[in-house]
């Protein structure tokens, strides 16, 4: 390895008194709540397109 015996028994001790890793389960991020039937992912475009709609009325209100 290339290593003297110091760093050697260094690498063995980090390595045992590391936490051991732990399985995680991506639905506890994607899962987080109810959005009580809100219906945001079914209609996100209209949304966008509306809230993009409004800003470009102020810029042209704002320029006259």
């Amino acid at each position: 390895m290339g290593i003297s015996v110091a760093e050697y028994v260094l690498r063995l001790l980090a390595e045992d008194l590391e936490e051991p890793r732990r399985a995680v389960d991506s639905s506890l991020v994607f899962n987080l709540g109810d959005s009580g039937g809100s219906g945001i992912a079914r209609h996100k475009d209209v949304m966008v397109a509306e809230a993009m709609s409004v800003d470009r009325h102020r810029e042209a209100r704002s320029m006259r």
